[in-house]
């Protein structure tokens, strides 16, 4: 039996004498306002899961929220452990360069000495400038050399809460975990357990991005949220639960993208909606599994290719919503990637 923390006279309170506050925990908006009110955003002191499965966009979206999480003023400590450090920088920098395509360079790929057909685009040096302005001393990354083991993690988040104030901490991606022993499952789940205890003894609020089972019949896209790869136990820590479903990944002519395209109606949005260049509006929809305050519902989005953001597709007739959008200012003579996304034409883009 494990020891009591507090005496046995501390153990029992009169309800009538504990305090009532009536005020909100500090928390993060995430960038799309339809999803702060479904969910009442990113709150210190929780967990709050995205999973999906593979390339369904749990990175780009948090990428995003990260984004605005430092432009809010908040800093953010972040582990990716699927890719490398030089891949979420090439996204984050695009992501927090002002949308304009002037600020991109091509450089193509040399080989002795000679150029050839094979180039990249990579954000100016005025661009490079911008970001680093923007996210130091605010945004911080974990180096995975140091151990993926929940021990290693917990003791990273403790130093950057201590030295550099951390607020929020992002794990992308659950089964990163390392895990000692041969009892996975159980090792997993103490690990959310522990994770979630941090997330309320040093009020952070933290998001873990995690995969789903695979399953054999691919076309039921919508999943519950207990089929969580490695152990259902993060669904149970998690306060809130998002997942995504990538449009262009799913097959339109089953009865279940059907029965799908129709919920989505009912609920304010055309799946069927193409833009005037022939292309699908709606990129990917975010449904909200579960939520502190009960709401459940969905978010439609679209995706830039250039900017690698994702912004909010309004319902069909519904009115703008007010909520907090970006509030950050992009520099003068540079148009900010949320004015008129759909104007683009994905030809001229150089991706």
């Amino acid at each position: 039996m494990a020891k009591p923390i507090i005496a046995l006279e501390n153990a029992v309170l009169d309800f009538g004498d504990i305090y009532y506050s009536r005020e909100m925990e500090e928390r993060a908006l995430f960038p799309y306002p339809l999803l702060n009110r479904l969910t009442g955003g990113i709150v210190q002191g929780t967990i709050t899961v995205i999973v999906a499965d593979a390339g369904a966009g749990k990175t780009t979206m948090i990428s995003d929220c990260i984004n605005k999480i430092i432009s809010d003023g908040d800093k953010v400590f972040a582990m990716f452990g699927e890719g490398t450090i030089k891949d979420q920088q090439d996204k984050m920098y695009r992501q927090m360069t002002p949308y304009d395509k002037n600020t991109y360079l091509y450089v193509p790929y040399k080989k002795n000495g000679k150029n050839t057909n094979i180039g990249g685009y990579f954000v100016s040096q005025e661009s490079e400038e911008y970001v680093k302005q923007k996210t130091r001393g605010k945004l911080f990354i974990y180096d995975i050399r140091y151990g993926m083991t929940i021990t290693n993690i917990v003791q990273a988040i403790d130093y950057a809460i201590e030295k550099y104030g951390v607020k929020y901490f992002v794990l992308d991606n659950a089964s990163q975990i390392e895990t000692v022993s041969n009892a996975e499952t159980k090792e997993l789940k103490d690990a959310f357990e522990i994770l979630r205890q941090v997330a309320i003894d040093r009020k952070i609020g933290v998001v873990v991005l995690a995969h789903y089972r695979k399953q054999n019949d691919v076309s039921k896209f919508r999943r519950d949220m207990t089929e969580i790869m490695g152990t259902s136990a993060l669904s149970q820590k998690g306060a809130t639960v998002l997942t995504l479903y990538r449009m262009d990944y799913l097959d339109r002519s089953t009865q279940y993208f059907k029965a799908f395209e129709h919920l989505m109606e009912e609920n304010g949005w055309l799946l069927s909606e193409k833009n005037k260049h022939g292309d699908y509006k709606i990129s990917c929809v975010v449904e909200v599994l579960k939520s502190r305050n009960g709401s459940l519902g969905f978010c439609a989005l679209a995706f830039n290719p250039l900017s690698q953001t994702y912004y909010q597709i309004d319902k069909v007739g519904a009115e703008t919503d007010k909520a907090v959008l970006h509030t950050e200012k992009p520099p003068e003579k540079k148009q900010g990637f949320l004015s008129d996304l759909s104007e683009v034409n994905d030809e001229e883009l150089p991706f």
